[in-house]
């Protein structure tokens, strides 16, 4: 069949001929022919797909110019030997079953981690990610700074402007249609030492406006022909809560420092403010945590080098306890987690459906201090008077409601006053303390303070990072332990939703 008969000139440019000359060459001269006319493709001919999309091709007379393959001329390539092979063998004997798994690489690398920062199960199938240096990203990173100095300008004049040229940087850009089929580009970019995420598309023709008054201030028209749809942080903030959770550029600051733990930018939490994510611990005064602290007997206790409370129900019916749930950004933590290490308790002593239940952890703020943060001990002094119901009979608002929720059908659960205490103490003997009290009643609130990279934790044995500031008190639900590379670790369950730190 002949070259121009095919779609390879409109997936190869320019580069048509030397790609298919080099992935050709060498595929053919691996695909070998059996005396029945079949075709045998030798197990490295994919590699010839591979070599020809990462490998240089020098061009003939021209010793300083050399291309490698796009990614769509490799796969179009593929296509035709695919169908060369199948056309001696028949349908389902031919190369691209055979190359799947080689392209499937070749397509994460194209479109998933072109710049080292975007990791691969935070990609998506419909948005690319261009190199940083294509002229379309150039213009949109102009196109935000433009908007940021605007924005300062008018609202914060105090906060200098950033500046368009050596200082910035762009660390990664992914392209995706917003949804009236205009392109938009998901940006990190670094101007001097300010990092920003911004979502930013291109208008409409028709609604591109040129200002001949603004020319000097903005030449190439960015206000007019770009629209920021959202940034962070907001150009005039200055508040913590306001920050960027997340960066491309922080998880790689992180990871340099070969912490016991790896740093990830999960696609989900790009763009999102520290704010956004809900914290809400308050330490109660000293002499009232005096009145609940217990003391517990470790004499003759030895823990398991490893424990995890979930095991306990890995023949039965998981205990719902168990299941993440997502706090937003209100304040409420300390209901969240006192509600899941109860229910976890509910299921461990009360086996069955009758205590595999999640009670509801906005009645338990409800009854407390709402979104401004709490304690998990209020909380369970509150269960003495006021008892709690499911999840089902009080859904979570993210704001607070009246106390006392009341299920037509259904339990109410409530506290003894007795049952109410802080286990643990600074030391060793603390620790097996907080152990023995796992192991043997079940899952509990633990407490602790929590920093600006927090959010970043993707595996391993969290400490914090070098320069990570402290913004607040998180409380969390204990539910294990045990040493990973020699370093020990506590098993906590947050309350980000499934995917949070």
């Amino acid at each position: 069949m002949p070259v121009s008969k095919t779609d390879l000139p409109d997936a190869c440019g320019t580069s048509l001929y030397p790609c298919v000359s080099k992935i050709g060459s060498c595929a053919l001269a691996k695909i070998i022919p059996s005396p029945g006319g079949k075709l045998t493709p030798d197990v490295s001919t994919c590699n010839c797909f591979n070599r020809g999309y990462s490998e240089p091709i020098a061009v003939p007379n021209k010793p300083d110019v050399v291309i490698t393959c796009p990614f769509q001329c490799v796969e179009t390539i593929l296509k035709y030997a695919d169908l060369y092979v199948v056309s001696a063998n028949g349908p389902g004997n031919g190369l691209a079953d055979k190359c799947a798994t080689s392209m499937d690489i070749l397509g994460a690398t194209e479109y998933g981690n072109k710049n080292d920062y975007i990791p691969t199960d935070s990609d998506t199938d419909t948005l690319e990610v261009l190199p940083v240096d294509d002229p379309r990203v150039v213009r949109a990173s102009s196109a935000i700074a433009q908007y940021i100095n605007t924005a300062r300008a008018s609202t914060c004049p105090a906060k200098s402007p950033v500046a368009d040229d050596a200082t910035k940087s762009i660390v990664y850009a992914k392209r995706g249609m917003v949804d009236d089929g205009r392109g938009q580009y998901k940006m990190e970019v670094l101007f001097g030492p300010e990092v920003f995420f911004a979502r930013i598309a291109h208008l409409p023709k028709t609604d591109q406006l040129t200002d001949p008054s603004s020319k000097s201030e903005d030449p190439d028209n960015y206000d007019g022909r770009f629209a920021v749809i959202d940034i962070t942080p907001d150009p005039c903030g200055d508040a913590i809560a306001e920050q960027l959770a997340v960066s491309a550029t922080g998880v790689s600051a992180i990871n340099k420092q070969k912490l016991p733990w790896k740093a990830m930018l999960k696609g989900e939490f790009e763009g999102r403010t520290l704010g956004s994510f809900g914290t809400g611990f308050k330490p109660l005064p000293e002499e009232v945590r005096r009145q609940y602290t217990t003391s517990l007997d470790t004499a003759g206790f030895t823990p398991p080098p490893v424990y995890d409370a979930r095991d306990v129900y890995a023949t039965q019916q998981p205990c719902v306890a168990y299941n993440v749930a997502d706090q937003g950004a209100c304040g409420s933590c300390y209901a969240f987690a006192s509600a899941t290490a109860y229910s976890a308790r509910l299921c461990r002593f009360n086996p069955g459906s009758v205590g595999n239940v999640f009670v509801s952890p906005q009645e338990m703020m409800d009854c407390a201090n709402g979104c401004d943060g709490g304690n998990p001990i209020t909380v369970y002094q509150n269960l003495f008077q006021n008892p709690t119901v499911e999840l089902w009979c009080d859904p979570y608002l993210q704001k607070k409601q009246t106390c006392g929720g009341v299920c037509s059908t259904g339990n109410s659960y409530a506290a003894q006053p007795s049952s109410v205490k802080l286990v643990g103490s600074d030391g060793a003997s603390g620790v097996l303390q907080m152990q023995l009290e796992l192991l043997t009643g079940g899952p509990g609130v633990v407490c602790f303070d929590i920093y600006d990279d927090f959010q970043s934790y993707s595996s391993g044995v969290y400490v914090k990072s070098a320069s990570a500031k402290k913004i607040g008190g998180h409380a969390v639900t204990l539910i294990g332990f045990g040493t990973d590379g020699g370093v020990p670790y506590w098993l906590i369950q947050n309350s980000w939703g499934p995917t949070g730190a």
